[in-house]
């Protein structure tokens, strides 16, 4: 099965091999994005906390990446756009560059190692 991110004005779903998981917008307490080295090429990455605790991962190799990264700051209040974010995380090649684009105002601690080291 492809990996797929599909939207909705109540939250976001991705589909892949694993299953399906489902995320409301209000539920997202961080965004980071970020860049995996794989060797000949990078991949673009975002990682998404929740108030449960868990960390939905996504990538640019997945259906519906486009749409969700220009939507997004649609339905996360004060996520920074793919425009403003994208060079930054994109050059220089090989290199992780982490970015914050999103924290909701409700005291969240935000742990990036666990950002960087999930699956994708």
């Amino acid at each position: 099965m492809e990996a797929k991110i599909l939207l909705a004005s109540y939250g976001v779903n991705v589909l892949n091999d694993e299953g399906s998981k489902h995320y409301d917008w209000n539920d997202i307490l961080s965004a980071f994005v970020y860049k995996k080295d794989l060797i000949t090429v990078d991949l673009i990455c975002m990682a998404l906390e929740s108030k449960g605790g868990e960390t939905l991962y996504v990538d640019e190799e997945m259906a519906g990446w486009k749409d969700f990264v220009d939507n997004s700051p649609e339905h996360l209040p004060g996520c920074v756009s793919f425009a403003d974010w994208f060079i930054a995380v994109a050059f220089p090649a090989f290199e992780t560059n982490p970015i914050l684009i999103f924290k909701r105002d409700d005291g969240l601690r935000i742990v990036m190692t666990q950002s960087l080291t999930g699956p994708i």
